[in-house]
């Protein structure tokens, strides 16, 4: 009986290791919107197996992105959690407006819905 219970308790140990190494993949989600109109639709930009990985590469595009904006003369950047935006005024005043958003979501999970 006691050889019974030790076996039964090492088959739910290994059971409970599997169920817990069974994560989803994460994808990196990408939208762009220009001027006042929000017709930016979701991108897929990469999927990674784990949460850190996707924040990671998260974090890369959206420096990287704000970086090459930085340069541009007469661009005021508005920095928001996972996201920017740019206010760029042409030389005759204009001003135009640009908006990137990026999302690290569970592969089963699709914001295009």
């Amino acid at each position: 009986m006691k050889s019974l219970l030790v076996g039964l308790a090492i088959i739910f140990c290994l059971l409970m290791s599997n169920i817990a190494n069974a994560q989803c993949g994460w994808v990196l989600w990408t939208s762009q919107h220009f001027g006042d109109e929000r017709t930016g639709a979701w991108t897929i930009d990469s999927a990674f197996p784990n949460y850190e990985l996707c924040i990671k590469e998260l974090n890369r595009n959206l420096e990287g992105m704000k970086k090459g904006f930085e340069k541009t003369p007469r661009a005021k950047i508005n920095s928001f959690n996972y996201g920017f935006s740019v206010d760029i005024k042409d030389e005759s005043g204009k001003e135009k407006h640009f908006q990137f958003l990026f999302k690290c979501l569970p592969d089963t999970i699709d914001p295009r819905k």
